[in-house]
């Protein structure tokens, strides 16, 4: 009776193979020979989703970085002709920090002095 069970096991898997539903070391693959899941979504070698360019995406076809974390592009806000929105606010921040770090050098070379200052009267 096992003896049975394992002969029609096997005609199955050479089905498989025969039919092409499976490769050599018995895992599921497409019509193009790609690795799949049982819902027919790609994966690789280590069964991690991924897309038709070999990125890891998730479960729903998001892409993902080796850790699995999001990876997300910053597209930012159009007008009605399709060009960025650019907020003046932004472009002066982006000018203002370099006059920032001047002026926070200053005040800590101040900051500095009156210490020494103190530690030099006290000794």
């Amino acid at each position: 009776m096992v003896w049975i069970m394992i002969t029609k096991r096997n005609c199955q898997k050479i089905n498989l193979i025969k039919y092409k539903f499976v490769d050599d070391k018995l895992r599921l693959v497409n019509k193009d020979g790609k690795l799949v899941d049982e819902e027919g979504r790609l994966i690789d070698e280590l069964g991690r989703f991924i897309n038709e360019k070999g990125e890891y995406v998730d479960k729903n076809g998001n892409l993902v970085d080796e850790n699995g974390e999001y990876v997300t592009d910053f597209q930012p806000f159009t007008d009605d002709d399709g060009n960025p929105i650019v907020e003046e606010e932004s472009l002066n921040e982006e000018k203002e920090p370099e006059k920032n770090e001047t002026k926070q050098e200053d005040t800590k070379q101040e900051d500095t002095k009156p210490e020494e200052q103190n530690a030099s009267t006290e000794s």
